[in-house]
């Protein structure tokens, strides 16, 4: 009986936030879908405890809020992107 194990480089991007790695490149900052949705569905109370030590609460506050903010950009560009590609190869179905 005989063990191989064969080490590759994973394919996508790797998220800073989880580690994961995943196939969406326009994300805010690289973070995958799953993170950007958990910060768009939390508040700045619930990552409070995790911020830098020179950092303010509101500061702290005012930076969340305009991550979150960037990541809803970020999702608008890529459905305006998806929807200009979808004009432009519309989807054809033959029976």
């Amino acid at each position: 009986m005989s063990l191989e194990v064969k080490v590759e480089r994973a394919e996508g991007h790797k998220c800073p936030r989880c580690w994961k790695f995943h196939g969406i490149p326009t994300n805010y900052q690289g973070i995958c879908d799953l993170c950007a949705r958990a910060i768009l569905e939390s508040t700045a109370d619930d990552y409070i405890e995790n911020r830098r030590p020179d950092q303010t609460e509101d500061d702290f506050r005012v930076g969340f809020a305009a991550m979150q903010e960037a990541i809803r950009a970020a999702y608008k560009e890529q459905q305006r992107q998806f929807s200009c590609a979808a004009r432009a190869f519309p989807l054809v179905i033959m029976f």
